[in-house]
């Protein structure tokens, strides 16, 4: 009686999951429309995405060696003595080459020749902070976001006096000095008709108000009418209340709190500057299609440096480049609003079997952590 309950059950399981389902048109297997309930109810959607990325990567000839073209922009991709390539974008695409099982090589090339060369199919892919534009999306494919950027602003700080005087300032110091002359004025008419009172001229009035200013008086000027000596000791208090006003409530909060040599609020004040960014990059399209006239450099490192002498106010380029340099240097800082948000990702000609592939083992690094290990190594503090 066992025997045959067990071969009933055996029956019955082997009709129903082992043959394919023909009613309703259907063919698919019972046993496989279990597993695909089980991956969706309890989860396992990383076990049949891991089954996925296997497949697509046996499809990719092993034996072919990729050519990946890189531009120096640190931190994204920098070359050390040696040749050796590093940076966060190198690293992380070493990391997807070895999860591909990829052969590649890096060839050296400078940012507008990168993308073209991936446009002509020279090169399999390209990496180095590579930002993804609707003009770009029209003749090359962009694998998965590696990275929120956008554009920012450096400037100088403030490094001297000069520099953190506010038009404010300006304004109180002049007020300041019409009181003083004013005050002269007034004080020399009390006294210059006394033949006892040594103040004869405006100047000699003007010579004592400034003193009692800073030196409470004057050792051979002073007035001799009572008149005179109560306006000069009114005009005194008053006088040391207003430099200490603009003192401590102007000028003292400039000096505690940085300010930038060079201020924006919006793009349309960068034309009043002179700016400089890197050739062929997404901030020099964006600076001339805001009227500015770029000063241009081959590399941003250079901008930097026409920055430091002073030749240029302005430095504008990529949020995570900017802010990494800003981090390690200083005497600079990141002025004004975000511009053109967009992301970095790897570029490939359109239409490769990479693109497919590369966003597929990027999720996998995001899922296992590896991705937020690289990104804090390099931007830690971004």
């Amino acid at each position: 009686m066992k025997n045959s309950t067990k071969f009933l059950v055996i029956l019955f399981l082997f009709c129903w999951g082992g043959y394919p389902l023909v009613s309703e048109g259907r063919t698919e297997t019972s046993l496989q429309m279990r597993e695909e309930s089980l991956l969706q109810d309890r989860g396992f959607r990383s076990l049949r995405f891991s089954g996925g990325i296997a497949e697509m990567m046996s499809s990719l000839p092993k034996e072919k060696e990729l050519v990946v073209a890189v531009s120096r922009i640190f931190p994204c991709a920098f070359f050390t003595e040696d040749g050796e390539v590093r940076g966060f974008s190198a690293e992380l695409w070493q990391e997807v080459a070895r999860e591909g099982g990829w052969k590649y090589r890096f060839e050296h090339v400078p940012f507008a020749k990168k993308l073209e060369m991936v446009r002509s199919g020279a090169a399999d892919a390209a990496i180095g902070c590579i930002s993804t534009t609707s003009e770009r999306e029209a003749f090359l494919d962009f694998a998965g976001s590696t990275m929120n950027s956008g554009l920012v602003t450096l400037s100088l700080k403030a490094d001297a006096l000069l520099d953190i005087i506010t038009p404010r300032i300006w304004k109180s110091s002049i007020r300041f000095l019409i009181f003083s002359l004013a005050s002269a004025f007034v004080l020399w008419l009390l006294e210059r008709r006394n033949p006892k009172s040594p103040i004869k001229k405006f100047g000699d009035a003007s010579t004592l108000i400034s003193c009692s200013f800073i030196l409470r008086g004057h050792p051979q000027l002073f007035p001799v009418t009572t008149p005179g000596n109560l306006f000069l000791n009114a005009v005194s208090a008053a006088g040391v209340a207003f430099f200490l006003t603009i003192c401590i409530f102007q000028i003292g909060p400039s000096l505690v709190n940085e300010k930038p040599r060079v201020d924006i609020e919006s793009s349309f004040e960068l034309v009043e500057h002179r700016v400089a960014t890197k050739i062929g990059t997404v901030s020099h399209d964006f600076l001339l299609e805001v009227g500015v006239a770029p000063v241009l450099v081959s590399n941003i490192e250079e901008a930097y440096e026409l920055l430091q002498k002073k030749k240029v106010d302005l430095v504008i380029f990529d949020k995570p480049v900017i802010h990494q340099y800003a981090r390690k240097n200083t005497d600079v800082m990141i002025v004004g609003p975000t511009f053109m948000p967009h992301d970095y990702a790897f570029a490939f000609p359109q239409g490769s079997p990479l693109k497919e592939k590369v966003n597929q083992v990027l999720l996998q690094l995001k899922e296992n952590g590896e991705f937020g290990r690289i990104y804090r190594k390099w931007f830690s503090k971004i």
